[in-house]
């Protein structure tokens, strides 16, 4: 489940940067994954 990111950019080091619809993220039972301490 989940949803797809919309490509943003690419950083320096060459990075592709993604970006995601808060709606989405609100009901989005993959949550906790992204949110989480590391």
């Amino acid at each position: 489940m989940g949803c797809i990111l919309e490509y943003v950019t690419t950083d320096r080091e060459g990075y592709r940067q993604y970006k995601s619809k808060l709606e989405d993220c609100a009901i989005c039972p993959l949550r906790e994954v992204c949110f989480s301490k590391k």
